[in-house]
């Protein structure tokens, strides 16, 4: 939504929400129809919803925990997060851009970090057990 698009749309939220207001009685009040003061209501509650949702996987993805895994493990959780991702790219090829979904699909780049750490977790093991034979 563009700049001016949210501020209307927070007047809508702010008119429903507070007011009590209908939709119908919202879009005279503005010169919209209905359905596009509804439209624009439930888009602003999907971006304060997605903006949550980032919130909580930025702090849930600060939180490190412990866990015991073997190698072969190891090796199946990275491919996890491949299979994520080429799904992912398969399903928003038609409607995004790589870059886009990049920028802001904060399960795409955890996939993607947790795939680089078990790769260099993977690597330095088979390292290790190669040095010990």
């Amino acid at each position: 939504m563009d700049e001016q698009t949210m501020k209307r749309a927070e007047e809508i939220a702010q008119l429903r929400e507070e007011s009590g207001m209908t939709f119908k009685a919202i879009g005279e009040k503005l010169g919209l129809s209905p359905s596009k003061t509804s439209y624009l209501y439930q888009a602003l509650l999907r971006d304060h919803r997605a903006a949550r949702c980032r919130e909580l996987c930025a702090a849930q993805n600060q939180i490190d925990i412990s866990l015991p895994l073997t190698l072969g493990e190891g090796v199946i959780l990275r491919r996890i997060p491949f299979f994520y991702q080429n799904r992912v790219l398969r399903e928003d090829s038609r409607r995004s851009s790589f870059s886009y979904l990049l920028r802001n699909d904060p399960d795409y780049a955890t996939a993607e970090n947790i795939q680089k750490r078990l790769f260099h977790i993977e690597h330095k093991i088979r390292r290790k057990n190669q040095e010990r034979d």
